[in-house]
């Protein structure tokens, strides 16, 4: 009890409690709080997925989030709500904080990006040869915001920048490919590689396509 009302005393007073174990000083009535990030239904924390922000006295009028430096983009803002037209580009651990329009800041919240999981590699198309290939897993993101800038089978490259793509979204990229490299063995390394230099796993697929000759 004496120790709670030492540090209301001090909180009043403007000092910060320094005693080991001692709470933090509240915030004061209307100013900002992040209390959570709360995703999109069925995506993960890779960039370009719809995310909203929950907290309090944010204000009627935008302000800037950031994750990290990178700024959010703002699709609705409320006082206790703020809607994200998608996670901005990144990788690893930020701090999230959001900015008020007068310039008043929340505390941070950590966030975490989700490196991309592969989990299947099909070739799909009634032609057994046709280089159209499916990418099934998880942490893709969005087109525009992707993780993932190209794949990996075996030692050899193949860039999504040079490929049409037909479909991207978290759980799901299908390319339509100019060419792809023939194997010499029955199963490859697919991998995909995120613009942070980050990878997936490395499982061992059967090559989708017809064999070499």
């Amino acid at each position: 009890m004496a120790a709670a009302l030492r540090t209301m005393l001090l909180c009043l007073l403007g000092a910060v409690p320094t005693t080991i174990g001692a709470a933090p000083c509240p915030a004061a009535k209307g100013d900002p709080v992040l209390s959570r990030i709360a995703l999109a239904k069925r995506v993960s924390n890779a960039p370009g997925n719809r995310a909203t922000l929950v907290g309090r006295d944010f204000g009627k009028s935008p302000g800037t989030v950031r994750f990290g430096a990178a700024v959010a983009g703002i699709k609705k803002w409320s006082s206790r709500k703020i809607a994200l037209t998608g996670i901005p580009d990144g990788a690893g651990l930020v701090d999230v904080r959001v900015t008020t329009a007068d310039q008043l800041d929340t505390g941070t919240l950590p966030f975490t990006y989700a490196p991309p999981q592969l989990s299947n590699v099909v070739g799909i198309g009634r032609n057994p040869c046709a280089i159209t290939l499916r990418l099934d897993g998880y942490g893709f993101g969005q087109i525009g915001h992707g993780p993932a800038t190209h794949l990996m089978v075996g030692t050899i490259q193949v860039s999504f920048g040079n490929s049409a793509i037909r479909k991207w979204n978290d759980h799901q990229i299908r390319l339509e490919l100019a060419r792809l490299p023939r194997p010499t063995v029955a199963k490859v390394d697919f991998e995909v590689v995120t613009s942070a230099g980050g990878k997936s796993d490395r499982p061992d697929f059967p090559y989708p396509f017809c064999p070499s000759k």
